[in-house]
């Protein structure tokens, strides 16, 4: 009886980390969207300089002159070819 009692002990824990593997993908595929909220990615920065001004965003980054017209703009790149 004690072989079995090993193979059984070894096949609940194999179970039981696998769930617990399986748990951790699942949450993290839950909270990952959540990430640039907690990290107070909806806000932007702003940099003034004398002659322009500088606003970086979730995405890229904008160049203003001192009246507030648009000079450029430089989107992030997502890192996908397509």
């Amino acid at each position: 009886m004690q072989v079995s009692d090993n193979i059984n002990e070894r096949r609940r824990n194999l179970i039981k980390f696998g769930f617990f593997g399986i748990g951790a993908f699942v949450l993290g595929k839950l909270v990952n969207p959540a990430l640039p909220l907690l990290e107070g990615g909806m806000g932007s920065k702003t940099y003034t300089f004398d002659n322009f001004t500088v606003v970086e965003n979730g995405k890229g980054l904008g160049f203003y002159d001192k009246s507030g017209k648009e000079i450029l703009v430089l989107e992030k790149d997502s890192g996908i070819d397509g």
